[in-house]
């Protein structure tokens, strides 16, 4: 079986293990390479069938207006529109959740918290895959660095034996999924290189937590499918795993970062919403480790 096979197949166990059919996006995933999603032209699948209920639309704008003048005429920026099987929070609901966590969450790395850098928050566009970005990218820019489980869990999946494919093979997956003008879940599960998923269980008041962290290097060998963790416990060696850099065999700084979302209840923590909006979500559900 060849390296882009097994991939393939890690991704179906993704789907089946993670998403659960609770999420529907049209947006795409994050292959947590910002810096590469600026330099390369490098799109999330329909899960769907029959739905029980309409659809959930949501709208943001992915770069801000052109100033007007008396020469020129306002441009509508480009829009990013993701589907959801349900209606995500409000703006206001996904901040009261992130309020109530923040007393039990700690960052998942020391990498620095990307609060001033949009590309590296959810909802940022990943146009090379006609996505959008649906965690944070905390950057690391070197080798050595740790991440931790930022809540107490058990792994839903956890995948440490990951290999890079080649820059043609990487490139025929990400060609299907321009096809198709989404991310597929088994192409982002190429993206995420070696990973952990963490089931969080369900916080009163929130909801069902699950997180994801990826591009490891190496996972300690307590993180198999199964295991219980407790916070802050190490989850393994950040790298650059399942990123455009590693594909080509390079050491581009900026390609070392944890990729971690949160999702709640199948959506991720802020979805749909505008920059400044899930800047202070983030920024409040990291406030007691800021």
């Amino acid at each position: 079986m060849t390296p882009l096979q097994r991939n393939m197949i890690l991704g179906g166990v993704l789907i089946v293990a993670f998403a659960g059919g609770g999420l529907l996006a049209w947006s795409g995933q994050d292959d947590g390479d910002p810096a590469a999603a600026i330099e390369e032209v490098e799109p999330d699948e329909n899960m769907g069938g029959a739905q029980e209920e309409p659809l959930a639309l949501s709208v943001t704008s992915s770069a801000a207006p052109t100033s007007t003048s008396s020469t020129t005429t306002t441009v509508p920026p480009d829009l990013v529109v993701q589907v959801f099987a349900v209606a995500p929070p409000t703006g206001d609901e996904a901040l009261t959740m992130a309020a109530v966590l923040a007393v039990d969450i700690s960052l998942p790395s020391d990498c620095g918290l990307p609060l001033d850098v949009p590309e590296s928050l959810p909802n940022s566009p990943r146009d090379y895959r006609n996505g959008t970005h649906q965690g944070i990218d905390f950057i690391c820019m070197a080798r050595g660095r740790e991440a931790h489980a930022a809540m107490p869990g058990r792994v839903l999946v956890a995948v440490g034996d990951y290999v890079d494919p080649t820059p043609a093979e990487r490139s025929a997956v990400l060609s299907i999924a321009g096809e198709t003008g989404s991310t597929p879940p088994w192409t982002l599960a190429m993206m995420y290189g070696n990973f952990v998923v963490i089931d969080h269980g369900v916080i009163d008041g929130v909801g069902h937590l699950v997180s994801v962290n990826a591009h490891f290097d190496s996972l300690d060998e307590a993180i198999t499918p199964g295991a219980l963790l407790e916070a802050g416990q190490r989850l393994g060696e950040i790298g650059n795993k399942g990123t455009n850099a590693a594909s080509q065999g390079t050491e581009r700084p900026q390609s070392f970062h944890l990729h971690w979302e949160l999702y709640v209840d199948d959506v991720y923590l802020g979805a749909g919403l505008g920059y400044s909006d899930t800047r202070e979500i983030y920024r409040t559900l990291f406030a007691e480790s800021l």
